[in-house]
């Protein structure tokens, strides 16, 4: 077992050393690391910058270099709020999702996961929205009280069109919706999910998209 983690590392490594191109932007290997594996446990969450340079131990420049880094690797994207209600929404802070979702399990899991998880199954979302749409049409929206929707996609012609990702359908926060459809009014609203009863008329398969 650690003979093929650290075959698996090996891989990575590589991978990584090839998609960043010019190492000389990353003077702490070791660190640079680490920051990835820890982003990969908290994909689709909120980023917390200054808790990210305590425990990383990186000073606030570095760790945001180091993100421009990954972006420009197209390692991870990060996403802006979707709000127009300040007081009650999040309208700075960002979101990160990682661009390969295989990576981000063997970053955060050390493995491939026999079974797909929400935060890696989220990320293969986000992936697929961002081939067909482009990155810069994907928001999220959350309150500040916590009920969120994973993506938000806001057309150009002002339609807005509401996304929510679970590996089950059935596990999905009806409320997070009820919600944001109360004081969006989308015309449209899907549910991605692979298992359990598919919604008759809003759920979707990834396949489905």
């Amino acid at each position: 077992m650690e003979t093929k983690k650290q075959l698996l590392w090996q891989i990575v490594d590589i991978y990584l050393r090839k998609d960043l191109g010019d190492l000389n932007l990353v003077k702490d290997m070791a660190k640079f690391y680490r920051l990835l594996r820890v982003l990969a446990g908290r994909g689709g969450e909120i980023l917390d910058l200054m808790a990210l340079c305590r425990e990383v131990d990186l000073s606030f420049p570095t760790l945001v270099k180091y993100l421009e880094v990954m972006e420009r690797a197209f390692l991870i994207e990060r996403v802006k709020p979707f709000s127009r209600h300040p007081g009650v929404e999040i309208s700075r802070s960002q979101k990160l999702y990682f661009l390969d979702s295989g990576l981000q399990s063997i970053l955060w899991l050390n493995q491939f996961q026999p079974t797909i998880l929400d935060p890696v199954f989220k990320s293969n979302i986000f992936g697929e929205l961002v081939k067909k749409i482009g990155r810069e049409s994907i928001r999220f929206w959350q309150t500040k009280s916590g009920a969120e929707v994973d993506f938000i996609v806001q057309k150009k012609e002002g339609a807005i069109l509401a996304i929510e990702a679970a590996v089950n359908f059935q596990r999905y926060n009806q409320k997070n919706f009820s919600l944001f459809k109360k004081r969006y009014n989308p015309k449209r609203w899907r549910l991605i999910g692979l298992e359990g009863e598919k919604l008759a008329r809003n759920g979707f398969y990834p396949w489905e998209m």
